[in-house]
C-alpha cells in the first residue's frame, strides 16, 4: 500500500514540477480570487465586518482614530480602506472586493516564497494552499511575505539592498499590526545573528547587518509618526496597552474550537441514533473533518517544536537549512502567545501560518532523505509529517463544500446605493432592510445615528450616516464592564 501511495505521489509531483512556475502561480492566483469572489458579499453580518467597513468612513468625514473614535489597531487598519473609499467612492462592495484581492495575493506570494525556499513547484503549491485555506490572509501578512522573499535572497548572497528592502516592508507591516509583526521582526533580528554565526562572521558583521535592517524599518515608522503627530500619544496608548487588556479580557480556553465541533459531533451522533437519518450521518462526518483539521492546527506548534529540535540536534540539515528552520520556528512561536491570549482558530492562525512554511520545508527535507533514515523513529517522523500535511489539506475540499453550499442556498438582498449584501437568513435581511428604511425616513445623509450592537451590519456605511460617539458600539460594556 505504501509503495502504491509513493508511486502516485511521485507521479503527481513530477507532473506539477514540469509546469511553468509563472503559469502555475497565475493559475493559483485566479483560483484563490474566483473562489473568494463567489461569496465575497454573502454574510451573516456578524463579527468585526461592520467595524472594518464603517471606521474608514469616519476618516473620510475628517475624524482621526484614537482621538475621535475607538481603534485598537495601528492606523493602516483604517487609512488604507479610507484611501479605497476616496479613490473609488463610498461603496462597501469595493472594499470587500479589495480584501478578497489581498487574500488572493497572499496565496500568490505564499507560492512565490515557497518556490524561492523549496525550489520546487509541488511543495510551493502545497504551502500556498495551506496558507490560503488555513492561515491568515491579512494585509500585514502580505507585506511580511514580501519581506521574507527579500530576506531569503539576503540569506543566500548577504546583499545589503535586499536586507534594506526587507526592513522597509516590515516597517509597512507595522502600520497594520503591532505585536504579531513585532514577533516576526524579532525572528528576522535573531536570524541575522544566527546566519552570521554559521558563516563564522565576526560579531561586528551581525551588528552592521542589523543596522541595515533597522535603516529600512525606522524611516517608514518615522514618516508615519510625523504624519500622525497630533494623535501620537493616544495612539501608542491604545495599540500598545489597551489592545492587550481588551484582547485578554475575552480569553478562551485552548482547543476552544475543537471543543465546539466535538459538541456538534456528539449532537449529530445523538440525532443519528434517534432518527437514523442519512442527513445527520453526512453532517456528522462533515463536522468530524473540521474537528480533525482544527485539532491538528491546535497541535501544530507543539509538534513542530519537537520535530524541529530533533532535526537540528540530529545533524540532518546543512547550515543554510537550519537557518530557514530556526527563522520560521522563531516567527511562529514568538507569535504563539497572541494565540494563547485569544485561543480561537482565527487568532491561532496568526501563529501557525508561518509554521506552514516550516512544516513543508521539513516535509521536503524528510522525503529527500528518506532513504537515509535507517531508524524507525526517522521514518515515523516522515510519515507523521505527511499525515499532518494531508489532514491540514482537508480544509481545501471543506472550503469547496462550504462555498458550494452557500451558493446553492437562497439568499436575501440588503441593498442601498452604497453597496449590496446577500444574507443567508431571510428574517435577518427583512430586519436589516426595515432598519435601513427607518434610518432613511427619519434622517438625512451625513446625520448622526448610533448603532449599539458591535456585531450589527454596517449601517453607517450602507446609509452614509455618522457616528456621534467615540466607540463604534457598546462592545466594551460586555468585554470590559468595569471600565
Amino acid at each position: 500500500m505504501i509503495k502504491i501511495v509513493s508511486a502516485i505521489f511521485i507521479a503527481v509531483k513530477e507532473k506539477v514540477d514540469k509546469i511553468n512556475p509563472i503559469l502555475l502561480a497565475m493559475t493559483l492566483f485566479m483560483i484563490f480570487l474566483l473562489l473568494s469572489l463567489a461569496t465575497y458579499n454573502r454574510t451573516t453580518a456578524g463579527g468585526d465586518m461592520a467595524e472594518y467597513i464603517n471606521n474608514p468612513l469616519r476618516v473620510i468625514n475628517g475624524e482621526l482614530p484614537y482621538r475621535d473614535f475607538w481603534l485598537l489597531f495601528p492606523p493602516g487598519e483604517v487609512f488604507l480602506p479610507a484611501l479605497i473609499y476616496r479613490v473609488f467612492g463610498l461603496n462597501i462592495n469595493i472594499l470587500l472586493i479589495f480584501s478578497v484581492v489581498i487574500s488572493a495575493f497572499v496565496g500568490l506570494f505564499s507560492f512565490l516564497l515557497g518556490r524561492s525556499i523549496f525550489r520546487d513547484n509541488f511543495f510551493a503549491t502545497i504551502v500556498a494552499m495551506l496558507v490560503f485555506f488555513n492561515g491568515t490572509t491579512g494585509r500585514y501578512f502580505l507585506l511580511l511575505l514580501i519581506s521574507v522573499l527579500l530576506f531569503i535572497k539576503y540569506l543566500r548572497n548577504n546583499g545589503a539592498i535586499e536586507l534594506f528592502l526587507t526592513g522597509i516592508f516590515i516597517g509597512l507591516a507595522f502600520l497594520f499590526k503591532l505585536y504579531v509583526v513585532g514577533a516576526a521582526f524579532l525572528a528576522f533580528f535573531l536570524t541575522i545573528f544566527i546566519h552570521s554565526n554559521f558563516d563564522a562572521k565576526p560579531f561586528s558583521h551581525s551588528v552592521k547587518h542589523v543596522a541595515i535592517l533597522f535603516s529600512g524599518v525606522l524611516p517608514v515608522l518615522g514618516i508615519a509618526s510625523l504624519a500622525l503627530m497630533d494623535i501620537w500619544q493616544c495612539m501608542v496608548k491604545e495599540i500598545v496597552i489597551e489592545s492587550v487588556s481588551h484582547g485578554t479580557s475575552m480569553n478562551l480556553p485552548y482547543f476552544n474550537d475543537s471543543i465546539l465541533y466535538l459538541r456538534l459531533i456528539l449532537t449529530d451522533l445523538k440525532r443519528v441514533w434517534e432518527t437514523g437519518g442519512c442527513f445527520y450521518v453526512v453532517k456528522m462526518f462533515y463536522h468530524l473533518a473540521i474537528f480533525i483539521n482544527i485539532t491538528i492546527s491546535y497541535l501544530l506548534p507543539f509538534l513542530l517544536v519537537g520535530i524541529s529540535i530533533w532535526y537540528l540536534i540530529d545533524k540532518k540539515l546543512e547550515k543554510s537549512a537550519k537557518v530557514i528552520v530556526l527563522f520560521f520556528l522563531f516567527w511562529g512561536m514568538f507569535t504563539f502567545p497572541k494565540a494563547l491570549g485569544r485561543s480561537d482558530i482565527c487568532h491561532l492562525a496568526l501563529s501557525i501560518t508561518p509554521l506552514f512554511f516550516l512544516l513543508i520545508f521539513l516535509l521536503q527535507k524528510s522525503i529527500e532523505k528518506i532513504e537515509e533514515n535507517k531508524t524507525s523513529f526517522g521514518k515515523f517522523i516522515t510519515y507523521g509529517l505527511v499525515v499532518i500535511t494531508f489532514l491540514l489539506l482537508v480544509s481545501v475540499p471543506l472550503f469547496l463544500v462550504q462555498t458550494g453550499f452557500v451558493l446553492v442556498r437562497p439568499h436575501y438582498e440588503v441593498s442601498t446605493k452604497y453597496g449590496t449584501l446577500l444574507f443567508q437568513n431571510e428574517s435577518e435581511a427583512i430586519y436589516v432592510n426595515d432598519v435601513i428604511r427607518f434610518i432613511n425616513k427619519n434622517t438625512d445623509e451625513g446625520d448622526y445615528i448610533f448603532v449599539t450592537p458591535w456585531f450589527a451590519p454596517p449601517f453607517y456605511a450602507l446609509t452614509n450616516r455618522k457616528n456621534s460617539t467615540y466607540y463604534a458600539s457598546l462592545i466594551d460594556l460586555v468585554a470590559r464592564p468595569s471600565d
